[in-house]
């Protein structure tokens, strides 16, 4: 077991994770860690839909698609979770 990452919002029932990208996650440096972040979570079972603020102030609410389509994508994921809330 090692660690992977403090993500910001997590579903242990589904193996769903919610990213919330602010101001910060525009600049290419910080895109690219957060694909290879995804990559990692994505490698051990989990899956993950980033948001924006104008996704979840915005005329209708648009993060509320981005939640729906993560967990049509958590519910088709196939084989066991390779990853725990707790150290093994």
């Amino acid at each position: 077991g090692e660690w992977l990452a403090r993500v910001d919002l997590l579903d242990p029932e589904t193996g769903l994770v919610g990213e919330f990208d602010g101001a910060g996650h525009g600049n290419p440096g910080q895109r690219a860690e957060d694909l290879a972040r995804d990559h990692c979570l994505h490698r051990v079972g989990l899956t993950v839909f980033r948001v924006t603020s104008p996704m979840v102030t915005g005329p209708g609410y648009p993060a509320r698609s981005a939640i729906r389509t993560g967990y049509a994508s958590a519910a088709r994921r196939t084989g066991s979770p390779r990853w725990t809330l707790h150290p093994r």
